[in-house]
């Protein structure tokens, strides 16, 4: 069935990687992701460093209209009362607090040729908000009980009976992972699903196809050349992949010499997830990153089913929108199931391999998936793969005689 398979696989794959396009495609687009991760990495990095500069704010004067009983010990250092006769210099905050309606209002006061960031006025002004309640609390005679209760947080949690509650961290991780998983499945299959169509379409015209076909069979040829394209594909995607990570990488040693302790938000948010996520080991990554592979395979297949019905390049435009119709359904079931609180829909979409391409990657590594529940949603996606091609190969012979 599959004659002449491996001959198809290395001449498209061959071909492809020779052509001047992806060269240069692939070249420009990583040197874009380098600078471009390198480049904002080492700006936030110089940004905090700016942060962490002094304030320009030399007096700080508060005007309480309010006539609010403030505890001084909560108030920032420094802080100065306010008349009208002080008049401000530069560099001076004042700050008014004024009884508005039933409402109390803060405002922040400048000179025209002030060198204070409006950033600063407001954090320092923001300041004088604990103890402004106090004292609003205090004169409508609470107690300090009463008043810790009033300013305490309320969060609220649900979960059945027996099942553990997951921390912040892991709740973190159960958003974030999914959803970078689905975007990852979501942008190979639409950026890479048009060059497997038109790998499918191109020499069908030809004479040299009626040479191929003697000695190798349609489902050879369908499946030779999809599996190159994809191939080609993942190689590619996961070139732009180190090349961010270089990038990053880069920026922060820049910035450990030019910042020394400067801690990139996103290398913390990272060291979390992987801290918190048990499942995070070599093992499940490696097989994390082949289902993920197996999924784009599918939606490849896909794509080349619905160009093998064409006979001709200007037939391109509906086949791609014949492809789009189950790649949407599949990305949008995948992100929504996995954060549905329903446990059959959540249950469906890791087992349904339209869905289950975009998510299960990500189940892997989360851990939020069964043994049994991923080898039956890795074996129905390789059933689709396997049936895909059949129809793939039937309908490429079909259009050819």
């Amino acid at each position: 069935m599959l004659k002449g398979f491996s001959h198809i696989f290395k001449f498209t794959f061959k071909q492809g990687i020779k052509q001047k396009a992806f060269i240069l495609s692939t070249v420009i687009v990583a040197l874009l992701i380098f600078g471009g991760v390198f480049g904002i990495n080492v700006y936030l990095g110089s940004d905090s460093k700016n942060e962490d500069s002094e304030s320009t704010i030399e007096n700080i004067y508060f005007d309480n209209k309010a006539n609010l009983v403030l505890n001084q010990e909560m108030l920032p250092d420094g802080i100065q009362v306010r008349n009208d006769d002080n008049e401000l210099k530069a560099n001076d905050l004042n700050i008014i607090l004024s009884e508005k309606d039933d409402s109390y209002e803060l405002k922040c006061e400048l000179s025209e040729d002030t060198d204070i960031d409006n950033d600063d006025a407001e954090m320092v002004a923001e300041g004088l908000i604990p103890s402004i309640k106090t004292a609003i609390c205090k004169a409508n005679g609470l107690s300090d009980e009463q008043q810790m209760l009033i300013n305490s947080d309320v969060n609220t949690t649900s979960r059945e009976l027996g099942e553990k509650e997951e921390g912040f961290i892991r709740q973190i991780i159960n958003m974030t992972v999914p959803l970078i998983s689905c975007m990852i499945v979501f942008f190979m299959v639409l950026v890479y699903g048009s060059s497997v169509s038109k790998t499918m379409v191109s020499e069908k015209n030809s004479k040299l196809m009626e040479t191929l076909l003697v000695s190798v069979s349609p489902y050879s040829i369908a499946f030779g050349k999809i599996l190159a394209v994809t191939c080609i594909a993942i190689c590619q995607f996961f070139f732009w992949v180190a090349c961010f990570a270089g990038g990053y990488f880069a920026g922060n040693s820049v910035n450990d010499m030019l910042n020394p302790g400067y801690v990139s938000e996103v290398g913390a948010v990272l060291k979390m997830i992987v801290d918190g996520g048990k499942y995070f080991n070599p093992v499940t990554i490696i097989i994390s990153v082949f289902s993920l592979c197996l999924g784009f395979l599918m939606y490849s297949v896909l794509a080349g089913m619905c160009a093998s019905g064409v006979k001709k390049a200007e037939g391109m435009s509906g086949a791609m929108t014949l492809f789009q119709i189950p790649v949407f359904i599949g990305y949008f079931a995948a992100y929504g199931g996995a954060m549905s609180s329903d446990k059959m829909i959540s249950s469906l979409v890791r087992v349904f391999p339209l869905s289950s391409a975009f998510i299960v990657p990500a189940d892997i590594i989360t851990g939020n998936t069964t043994v049994l529940q991923g080898v039956i949603s890795i074996a129905l996606i390789l059933i689709v793969i396997v049936v895909g091609i059949i129809f793939t190969g039937k309908i490429y012979k079909k259009k050819l005689f």
